[in-house]
């Protein structure tokens, strides 16, 4: 189980369905860099899919290997957004 994302020094803001819809709740967060959605299936698999600030929405990835690389470029201070990352490309 990957360490609680406030534990490794990263912000992070639950909005759970009763603040809204999907939509609503995506549209209220549109200008953060990663939104992580995480639905039922994810939850089942410990998996984390991320929507960017552009809205494109990535694949579901392992949230150990989302909040690493998310870590990763932070400390580096990387502008570049995720997905241009090979390890989350499948590259």
């Amino acid at each position: 189980m990957p360490r609680p994302p406030r534990d490794q020094g990263l912000r992070a803001h639950l909005a759970g369905p009763e603040q809204g819809t999907l939509g609503a709740r995506v549209r209220a967060a549109r200008l953060v860099p990663y939104q992580a959605v995480i639905g039922p299936r994810e939850a089942a698999d410990d998996q984390v899919a991320l929507r960017l600030r552009d809205g494109r929405l990535l694949d579901a990835q392992p949230a150990a290997e989302v909040l690493h690389r998310i870590g990763m470029m932070i400390d580096a201070r990387s502008t570049d957004l995720i997905d241009r990352m090979p390890a989350l490309r499948g590259e």
